[in-house]
């Protein structure tokens, strides 16, 4: 109802609000708690939209145009963390290639405004992969009805305005997959690819003091969330590591 009445500009903006926790009585959880991806899950979904994206049967453009914004909006948030609400409220300005010239290498950070971001205080993500999320920003800006420095990244084809179409191709493609639930019955949403991240960045051994400044939350929230999870692989590497050495020979 909100939305429709953002659309139709009664509203100025969507007031984000919390679903009651309330347990889901089929799959026996709450909506408080979030499903993520196993890297297995992750692929074949990626790969999925990928193919799609690259069907030589594929020749309506408003689709490919579609498909292209999806395969970069999953992209974008698996691979910064960032919150899908704050995708929405991005623009073209706000990607940027910057150069690191004692690496000798480029790589690319997202530019979260105050007004963007959650908390409503600016930061800079980076990138995991150096240069790869501006050039497939690049690859979407090609497809994208508006793609000046102001535009949204992701803005409605008929008035410029931010749009949350991308969502709900997210679940339709989920559901296409049978990769709606994870294999605790939790349903999957797109904080599913903000945890997938996190837990990807968190097993390559990152600091949750730069994880948490990149994602915009606190210290104390990824030790929260993420506690089983680090323990977890700390306890796998300390209980392999002298055949993870024997290998390395």
């Amino acid at each position: 109802i909100l939305t429709h009445a953002w659309k139709l500009k009664l509203i100025t903006d969507v007031p984000r609000v919390s679903a009651p926790n309330v347990a889901d009585k089929k799959h026996g959880v709450t909506s408080d708690t979030f499903a993520s991806f196993t890297v297995d899950e992750y692929v074949t979904f990626s790969k999925s939209v990928d193919g799609l994206c690259n069907s030589p049967k594929l020749n309506r453009s408003d689709v490919k145009r579609r498909l292209e914004g999806l395969r970069f909006w999953i992209y974008l948030i698996s691979n910064t963390g960032i919150r899908a609400q704050e995708c929405y409220g991005l623009r073209w300005r706000d990607v940027q290639l910057q150069y690191d010239i004692d690496q000798d290498v480029n790589y690319t950070v997202i530019k979260i405004t105050a007004s963007v971001s959650k908390v409503g205080k600016p930061r800079t993500v980076i990138a995991r992969d150096y240069d790869d999320t501006y050039k497939r920003a690049m690859r979407w800006r090609k497809y994208a009805t508006w793609s000046d420095d102001d535009d949204l990244l992701f803005a409605s084809r008929d008035d410029r305005e931010k749009t949350t179409k991308m969502y709900f191709l997210f679940k339709k493609h989920l559901k296409r997959l049978g990769l709606e639930l994870d294999s605790d019955g939790r349903r999957r949403t797109s904080t599913s690819l903000r945890h997938f991240y996190a837990e990807m960045r968190l097993k390559d051994n990152t600091s949750i003091y730069a994880l948490a400044r990149n994602m915009g939350t606190s210290v104390s929230m990824i030790e929260q969330r993420y506690a089983s999870a680090i323990h977890g692989w700390n306890l796998r590497n300390q209980l392999t590591s002298n055949l993870q050495r024997d290998l390395k020979k």
